[in-house]
């Protein structure tokens, strides 16, 4: 019953219409731009066949593999609707599109170089990151010098150790 709702949608009102007329599949030779397959090994809705024999047509046509891109997710369904699924088909469509549609904005070269900025930018405050740690280390030693002067000058006992004088050729190990 649902098959011939399906037929009686896709060959509307037309006479003698014939589905192999439409078939990507049997029509692959025709392809002339770029197509971008995806599909979920565990679709329940389109067999998971239907995209291999997309696939073995294409290759049978000997289509320029620069036209075509193929997205397979293992454990996905008819709908990438899980978060890993949908940032896999979103991270394909970009690609594909930046490469076979390409704007102002989303050309190969901008994405990449977006990437690098990005990265750079990561490192940029992992070394900032660093480099705060270290002054605020020396700022502490700085603190603890001070307060072990200022001890010092009164008369109490200092603990601390701040290292030898920077005039002096003693190791904090030699002043033991």
């Amino acid at each position: 019953r649902n098959d011939r709702r399906w037929r009686q949608r896709i060959e509307g009102e037309q006479k003698n219409f014939e589905l192999d007329d439409v078939s990507p599949a049997l029509n692959a030779e025709k392809l002339t731009r770029p197509i971008l397959l995806a599909h979920g090994r565990k679709d329940g809705v389109v067999p998971f066949s239907q995209f291999t024999a997309m696939e073995r047509a294409i290759d049978a046509a000997d289509i320029d593999e620069d036209l075509v891109r193929k997205l397979i997710i293992d454990d996905a369904r008819h709908s990438f609707i899980d978060k890993d699924h949908e940032k896999a088909w979103y991270d394909a469509l970009v690609r594909f599109l930046a490469d076979h549609n390409p704007s102002d904005v989303n050309t190969p070269e901008v994405i990449e170089a977006e990437e690098a900025r990005v990265k750079a930018e990561a490192e940029a405050a992992a070394l900032a990151a660093e480099e705060a740690a270290a002054l605020a280390e020396a700022e502490a030693q700085a603190a603890a010098a001070a307060d072990a002067k200022v001890e010092a000058e009164d008369g109490d006992p200092v603990e601390a150790d701040v290292g030898p004088d920077p005039g002096s050729e003693e190791t904090p190990a030699d002043a033991e």
